[in-house]
């Protein structure tokens, strides 16, 4: 199925809607996560509960299901019944990154989920020890051209939405790096400014203080758009590579099947969210940023990054560990 497909598919689905759910919710809604209590997407999940539990009157419970790289909880909700009474937040790793990897999980991304709305982005961030040979991010690509499979970058691990971001960004600038997995942007950032670690690619909320106080050098940002606390931090698209992005998103879902009015109703939930103070500044404490977008769009949104990592994850034949 082509994204034009998917696109129009979605459309069909949410075109010409009775209200046939005018009393939803009535009771208690659940929240599945795929990460243990505590971390960005479990906060953002209790921020999404708390914000639907004003609107709509109703408990939200969070459920924390971590393991398998979140698809525990994402089979979970593709399995659950499509009454709108179970959700799951979920991230790019999850749905479109995971899912190309063996072994493949029991669900399909494309088939399995109703998209309500796009909730974050994760900024990550290109970033090299202090004393690094190259300045900046043009000699950096000259550099890593000159000395091909030199040099290591870091990320929070296999797979990891910065994992693939320097896959990506390999095949864009026509650069070598060999990829080394740590248990965490914390390790990895840690070994950066000991100069034990040469290149990292983090998200920059892991990485911000450092960056401020001079422990280590950004050289770009990996995102679609600069950084709202580092707007001097160009893009890599803005320095040669148009087109490239790569990092983390975190969205709402439903099972598929779920009422097209119960979907308007969460969707326009989320986009009365989006514009919270409150929720607008929890997002920036954990190093994201809101980014609300219709349930169609993130139907197709999701499908792009589906077909994106996927490639990616074919091209370098990636294989699970």
């Amino acid at each position: 199925m082509n994204a034009l497909r998917w696109t129009l598919t979605l459309a069909v689905l949410f075109a010409g809607t009775i209200c046939a759910h005018a009393n939803y919710p009535d009771r208690p809604i659940r929240i599945i996560v795929g990460f243990a209590a505590g971390g960005a997407t479990d906060i953002l999940a209790r921020a999404v509960g708390e914000s639907l539990h004003r609107q709509f009157g109703q408990p939200v419970i969070i459920e924390n299901k971590p393991g398998a790289n979140a698809r525990i909880a994402a089979e979970l909700v593709a399995k659950a019944p499509a009454d709108g009474y179970t959700l799951t937040v979920a991230t790019v790793g999850a749905l479109a990154i995971g899912v190309h990897i063996p072994p493949k999980p029991n669900y399909d991304t494309l088939r399995d989920f109703a998209p309500i709305g796009l909730l974050a982005v994760n900024d990550g961030v290109l970033l090299v020890k202090n004393d690094f040979p190259a300045k900046d991010f043009q000699e950096f690509v000259k550099l890593l051209k000159q000395s091909p499979g030199k040099f290591g970058f870091g990320t929070s691990g296999f797979a990891s939405p910065t994992h693939l971001a320097g896959e990506l960004l390999k095949r864009t600038a026509g650069i070598d790096m060999h990829h080394i997995p740590y248990k965490g942007d914390a390790q990895a950032l840690a070994d950066l400014v000991g100069g034990h670690l040469d290149i990292g690619l983090l998200v920059m909320a892991s990485a911000s203080g450092q960056v401020k106080s001079g422990g280590v050098r950004a050289l770009a940002a990996l995102g679609s758009e600069r950084m709202k606390d580092f707007p001097n931090l160009k893009t890599v698209a803005e320095m040669g590579f148009p087109g490239y992005s790569g990092g983390s998103w975190i969205g709402l879902l439903a099972p598929a099947g779920t009422p097209p009015d119960i979907i308007s109703k969460l969707s326009e939930a989320l986009r009365r969210l989006s514009s919270e103070p409150e929720f607008i500044k929890t997002m920036e404490t954990s190093g994201s940023r809101p980014a609300y977008n219709t349930p169609i769009e993130f139907g197709a949104y999701i499908k792009t990054e589906w077909d994106r990592w996927g490639a990616v994850i074919r091209e370098t034949n990636m294989k699970g560990e």
